[in-house]
């Protein structure tokens, strides 16, 4: 009963494994070795919050971060990792009110910039311009880290 139920369920979600292997032809057949690399889910910024001043490179850090979306989603990857590494930048680094919710900024435009540079195709300059921010942003060292080992090879 539980295993003609899991069968029904992976029928209804589209598994073609549920129908007894792949589809093998006709209108809704599908060849997922010829899919095309998607655009990924990009991360977004937290604004800082609470009593402490925000820094004052927070909006052009925003501005920066909201133009190299608009590149992403336009498919300019290249131009979209610069952009989000930009916004890094902007981000203060080092103690303060809000540095968790900054470093936690940067990872995600770090990760943001390499998935661009996944899509564009330009593993090494990713590598190239990421490896260094190891060492020069040691709170982000951990994502950057993990971004880098999710590069395509």
């Amino acid at each position: 009963m539980i295993a003609r139920w899991a069968v029904t369920l992976a029928a209804l979600a589209g598994c073609s494994a549920a129908a007894g292997g792949p589809a093998t032809g006709g209108e809704d057949a599908v060849n997922l070795t010829t899919l095309a690399p998607v655009p990924y889910a990009l991360y977004d910024l937290v604004p800082p919050a609470g009593w402490d001043p925000v820094p004052l490179s927070w909006e052009p850090a925003r501005a920066r971060f909201d133009a190299a979306r608009a590149a992403y989603e336009a498919e300019d990857y290249r131009a979209a990792a610069r952009g989000f590494l930009e916004c890094a930048a902007l981000l203060p680094r080092g103690p303060g009110p809000h540095a968790a919710t900054l470093a936690s900024d940067r990872a995600a435009a770090y990760r943001n910039a390499a998935s661009a540079w996944t899509l564009a195709g330009a593993t090494a300059e990713a590598r190239a311009a990421l490896e260094p921010l190891i060492a020069d942003d040691p709170e982000c060292a951990g994502p950057l880290r993990e971004a880098l080992a999710r590069l395509p090879r």
